[in-house]
């Protein structure tokens, strides 16, 4: 069951300072069917939070979602629920990662597991909490942790599964806004590589693989020296070049990003002192083009989203929701999206 309000549509968007890349400016909705959806509540779905590590695995052939915070609550989450396409179900393995948010999480084609990587408790006030570097695997009934020999240590580093090379890839630096670490992992061994050029470090980045380049595709994030960016790199197994496309979503961090059979969906994430956004957005393999969709999710930043493909649809979660108050804040929301429109789960 979902509860509902709708209002009409008037995309409004500030545009911040904008790091390598021009930005389009997004337009008006012009239907008066349209609609924003203010408050949605969907039934059964685990509780509301932000920067959940959420996946597509293919074997089991359902969405993972593990932890997450309520970092206004300083209040850290270590669930784990899995979606069928229709429900979500929590699932109570004997052991799992402690409670964390910000991880790294990318469905392993290669063995045909889920592999999570890190994330952090700094949101708690126990004394000594800290980035995480441990490195777990879930085969769809259990979570067992991994003891690499040599493992990154990194701060909310991104990770995808990079289908050219057959191996997961993860980015980020050892603290936030540091020198830039690329890893990856073979399933058994984390290897650093040593591009000549790299991205900025950053945290808040986005981070999938581009089946229609044959690339990891990273946007976006956070860093202290630029601020917010929204510069586009291309990962091949080997280095990192940065693209150049002609339009591109305004400077984000945390926004919500996935790949599927349709391509790579973009939505949301936010600017430090500036809009959450509620915006969508395609990469047609050389520009990033936004998106009018007639039905649209509440702005909101650290939703989490992945491609069902058994649906054929990506499924996005929770995130920080503005407006805030009443309705807003810490969301649980489920939304569809099936390449042209939002739905959301009823």
């Amino acid at each position: 069951m979902l509860l509902f309000v709708l209002a009409a549509c008037g995309s409004q968007q500030t545009t911040q300072r904008i790091a390598s890349s021009p930005t389009a400016t997004p337009t008006a909705f012009q239907s008066p069917s349209c609609h924003r959806v203010l408050t949605a509540k969907t039934i059964g779905a685990p509780s509301p939070r932000e920067s959940a590590g959420m996946v597509y695995d293919a074997t089991q052939k359902s969405v993972l979602l593990f932890g997450g915070d309520r970092a206004t609550n300083r209040e850290l989450l270590g669930d784990t629920w899995t979606w069928d396409g229709t429900r979500w179900t929590e699932r109570h393995p004997s052991g799992s990662p402690s409670p964390r948010t910000r991880m790294a999480i990318a469905y392993d084609e290669a063995h045909q597991v889920v592999v999570l990587f890190g994330g952090t408790d700094r949101f708690l006030t126990v004394p000594g909490s800290a980035n995480r570097s441990d490195t777990w695997i879930w085969d769809g009934n259990l979570w067992t942790q991994r003891q690499p020999a040599l493992a990154p240590s990194l701060a909310e580093a991104v990770m995808t599964f990079d289908e050219s090379s057959r191996n997961v890839v993860l980015f980020g630096s050892r603290v936030e806004g540091g020198a830039p670490e690329t890893w990856t992992w073979n399933g058994s061994t984390w290897n650093q590589a040593h591009p000549a050029g790299s991205p900025a470090g950053r945290d808040g980045a986005s981070l999938t693989y581009d089946a229609s380049s044959h690339r990891v595709l990273l946007f976006g994030g956070f860093n202290q020296h630029d601020g917010n960016l929204n510069d586009t790199w291309a990962w091949d197994g080997r280095s990192w070049t940065q693209q150049h496309p002609t339009h591109a979503p305004p400077p984000r961090q945390q926004a919500a990003l996935g790949s599927g059979s349709p391509g790579l969906l973009l939505f949301g994430g936010a600017g430090v002192q500036g809009p959450t956004f509620d915006d969508t957005w395609k990469w047609s393999g050389l520009d990033w083009l936004l998106l009018q969709p007639c039905t649209v999710p509440r702005a909101r930043v650290g939703a989490s989203v992945a491609y069902d493909g058994e649906t054929s649809a990506f499924v996005m979660f929770g995130g920080v929701v503005v407006p805030l108050g009443a309705s807003g804040g810490y969301g649980n929301e489920t939304w569809l999206w099936d390449g042209t429109d939002w739905r959301p789960v009823t």
